[in-house]
């Protein structure tokens, strides 16, 4: 999900980040998603110290630098290569923008077709398939057309096909796994009363360890249907 801002201050330059414009992000991202320094630690596979050296500014190494940029969702060389370095004005702007639109919440795994559940009584859902690459787009985007499918129908269906339907959606889900991905599910009250059902693909080689996954979602929907 991309965040923009209205009132963005331009005037950054295009080098390399400082440690003092690294530090902020970090701390910035870290503290918006309520993790401590140890958990981004984990997250990053790297040490907590590693992470109290990024947010003093001090020196580490790349290595570090780029585990921690993908364990906050960030590109992996954000850290280190020559690229638009926004001001600090600019990046409270986005900070700003960003709790405004979007709130935090809990990912799960799918331990069972039941949990697909919570997406089909939902009144909007979202697939978020920013990980995923082209071998799979197209798998991916058929899940999205039969959870819109089943979504429509389901509370017609009696019990045994509304299990059916989450049976299917899970095989889908499953054979998109396969490919090197884990599946994660949310659900959530949106600020405008909608009942949001989420599904996340995520790289198993990003997966740093077992545990609560965090993602940023919408704070209003407006609508019924697919976001």
């Amino acid at each position: 999900m991309q965040i923009q801002a209205d009132n963005v201050i331009k005037g950054g330059t295009f080098e390399r980040p400082t440690p003092d414009e690294i530090a902020f992000c970090v701390r910035e991202v870290r503290d918006y998603l309520g993790w401590k320094q140890l958990y981004l630690a984990l997250e990053a596979g790297v040490d907590e110290r590693a992470v109290q050296r990024i947010e003093a500014a001090k020196k580490v190494s790349d290595d570090s630098l780029r585990q921690v940029a993908k364990a906050l969702n960030l590109r992996e060389e954000a850290f280190v290569e020559a690229t638009y370095c926004p001001p600090a004005q600019e990046l409270l702007a986005m900070a700003q923008c960003a709790r405004e639109q979007y709130l935090t919440t809990e990912l799960r795994e799918f331990s069972s077709a039941r949990d697909f559940e919570n997406v089909l009584t939902a009144e909007a859902f979202l697939v978020d398939d920013q990980a995923v690459d082209d071998a799979v787009v197209e798998e991916v985007a058929r899940l999205k057309d039969d959870i819109q499918d089943w979504l429509n129908i389901y509370g017609d269906l009696q019990y045994t096909e509304k299990l059916q339907a989450c049976r299917d959606l899970l095989a889908t889900v499953r054979g998109i796994e396969s490919h090197g991905y884990a599946a994660r599910w949310t659900r959530y009250l949106s600020e405008d009363k909608f009942q949001v059902g989420i599904v996340v693909f995520l790289r198993k080689d990003g997966l740093r360890k077992r545990g609560p996954k965090l993602a940023m979602v919408p704070r209003r929907v407006l609508e019924r249907g697919s976001l």
